[in-house]
């Protein structure tokens, strides 16, 4: 695995799935990037906040890049990752609970569903992911 990519919204769910997904890249010694998606009207100063994420894969001595993209949401992830050529995706999950669950889809969903390449969803409150052996079926 030499590519990461990790969605982030800078929530507390997304921060917590970048934190595993670093350890996940110091133990594959992988490239680790993050991206963003702008919504309307959203600020370009979410640079500096995406930025952080690059600085401590930097610190833990990984290759990192941040990317800020306007608009799009599932749809600009999945393009990201494709265009990247990235070997995973790994992201937090929002929590919908109910009707709404029924109906709307979040983007970790969307995500899984049209991506080509493996999507790791990290739960709410996971803090440590121990993996000792993967098992990748393709047809």
């Amino acid at each position: 695995m030499k590519k990461i990519l990790v969605p982030t919204d800078f929530s507390s769910r997304a921060n917590n799935a970048a934190e595993i997904a670093l350890s996940i890249a110091q133990k594959a010694n992988s490239q680790i990037d993050f991206v963003h998606i702008l919504n309307k009207g959203e600020a370009a100063t979410l640079s500096v906040e995406i930025s952080q994420w690059t600085h401590n894969a930097e610190a833990l001595g990984l290759k990192s890049q941040s990317f800020l993209i306007e608009g799009g949401g599932s749809k600009r992830i999945i393009e990201h990752a494709h265009q990247g050529a990235y070997d995973l995706i790994v992201m937090g999950s929002h929590k919908v609970d109910g009707v709404k669950g029924l109906v709307v889809k979040t983007n970790a969903q969307k995500v899984v569903k049209k991506a080509l390449v493996p999507v790791l969803v990290i739960k709410e409150g996971t803090k440590e992911l121990n993996i000792n052996n993967i098992a990748y079926a393709s047809n």
